[in-house]
């Protein structure tokens, strides 16, 4: 036992054996008629039992007190932990679902988005780990890349159809040896192309590589089927893929201009591709 627990032990002692005291000669003084004295020696007994039995008691409570609140912190921390693990479970199995969802069409990315947006609010107020979050988001981001990969993809493949469609069309209003040239050089460029970026496995070349890359990649070269004009409207769509899909990397998941952008042209990269071109393709079909 310590000093100070020695110390407190004399001093309640003291105090219990003046308040004895203080009791008997209250309860003589009493019976002496001397009531003043008594009271104020009854006051005195009263302040040395406050003295000697409220440390005890409040000491008792509190620690009581104590060992149930650590009882029921501890329990509560149970609970969150649980419910912070069947969150990010949860979580997980819902970010997978919606991203292989994307393959379906349906329902359009932005309500989904929405979905997954009340999924973070509710991991951040569950306290999750950032990194398991990021985790949990990761394949999701993963299927954004590729379907702004195949939205792009689609959209130049498109635009092939489109272009070989309008030189045809031109070769067969003019029907000389000029037009047959254009029409006949597609053709025999566009396999070459074709055979250069077509691949089985794209999701596999973009874990291992960025968008950015791989729609470089995809994108006709100088030299092949697209003149200079064209390479640059090609280049201009390219960065505004990019430049969505990063800010999408950065938020853990669509934009709303990533989302917006996207459902207004995934079912639709024809007319995608006859917008961006438009200038291109009425210069063929004049």
């Amino acid at each position: 036992m310590g000093e100070p627990d020695k110390l407190k032990e004399i001093l309640l002692f003291v105090a219990f054996v003046v308040g004895a005291s203080t009791l008997l000669l209250s309860a003589f003084q009493f019976w002496s008629g001397k009531l003043p004295s008594a009271a104020g020696l009854l006051v005195c007994f009263v302040i040395c039992g406050v003295f000697v039995f409220l440390p005890q008691i409040k000491s008792f409570k509190l620690w009581q007190v104590e060992v149930e609140l650590n009882q029921t912190l501890d329990e509560a921390k149970l609970v969150t932990d649980r419910l912070r693990r069947l969150a990010a479970i949860s979580a997980k199995s819902t970010y997978m679902q919606m991203a292989w969802g994307n393959r379906m069409g349906t329902p359009p990315v932005a309500e989904k988005q929405a979905i997954l947006d009340e999924i973070d609010k509710q991991l951040v107020e569950l306290r999750a780990k950032p990194e398991e979050i990021e985790s949990i988001k990761k394949p999701f981001v993963q299927m954004i890349a590729l379907d702004f990969y195949f939205l792009y993809t689609r959209t130049i493949r498109s635009y092939a159809e489109l272009r070989f469609t309008a030189l045809i069309e031109r070769r067969a209003r003019n029907n000389s040896p000029a037009s047959i040239e254009p029409e006949l050089q597609h053709s025999s460029k566009i396999s070459e192309w074709t055979a250069r970026t077509n691949e089985v496995d794209p999701i596999s070349r973009l874990s291992n590589s960025t968008l950015e890359a791989e729609l470089t990649r995809f994108s006709p070269r100088e030299g092949e089927w697209l003149n200079a004009d064209e390479r640059e409207i090609v280049d201009d769509f390219r960065k505004v893929i990019v430049r969505l899909y990063a800010e999408c990397e950065k938020k853990g998941g669509f934009t709303a201009a990533a989302a917006a952008y996207y459902d207004k042209n995934n079912e639709h990269t024809k007319a995608l591709a006859e917008s961006l071109f438009s200038n291109v393709l009425a210069g063929f079909r004049k």
